[in-house]
């Protein structure tokens, strides 16, 4: 009789530990994630900014559309004026200073779309690895889950 307390004694000692152990596993395991978890929020965060700048950018396109289009009846209007021979060298001049203008605002508007689109394809990349890292930690959690009540079940 003592034997068996002795060795039901020790599968509760067994016990005890595998569930600390599982225990500490869980918690390290959850850690993880919530960091993951975290991590996605924040790029999920920086990711809304990228595209709400991306769309302020592309309403500033639009007016630059607009200041061309101001730019081209202007000039057509010098040219009208220049066909009559009045005002021909303020015409140019003024086409001139718009032509400049124009691609000035041109290069400005392609290095900020350029940088942009190259923060988003960051952020995605970045995105898509944290929820690789995700759907892998929940994989293992799965596993563990599934090998602990199998182990449960065999009791």
């Amino acid at each position: 009789m003592a034997k068996l307390t002795w060795i039901n004694g020790v599968g509760v000692i067994a016990l005890a530990v595998l569930c600390v152990a599982q225990w500490a596993d869980s918690r390290r395991i959850r850690t993880e994630l919530d960091g993951a978890l975290s991590d996605r929020d924040a790029i999920a965060g920086e990711l809304a900014t990228a595209r709400q700048s991306v769309e302020d950018q592309a309403s500033d396109i639009d007016r630059f559309r607009e200041t061309i289009n101001d730019l081209r009846a202007r000039l057509e209007k010098a040219e009208a004026g220049a066909a009559s021979g009045e005002g021909m060298d303020q015409a140019l001049d003024e086409w001139k200073r718009a032509v400049e203008e124009r691609d000035a605002r041109l290069a400005e508007y392609e290095q900020t779309l350029n940088q942009l689109a190259a923060d988003m394809e960051e952020r995605t990349k970045a995105y898509n690895g944290l929820a690789d890292q995700y759907n892998e930690l929940v994989e293992e959690l799965d596993e563990r889950t599934r090998a602990y009540n199998d182990a449960i079940r065999r009791r």
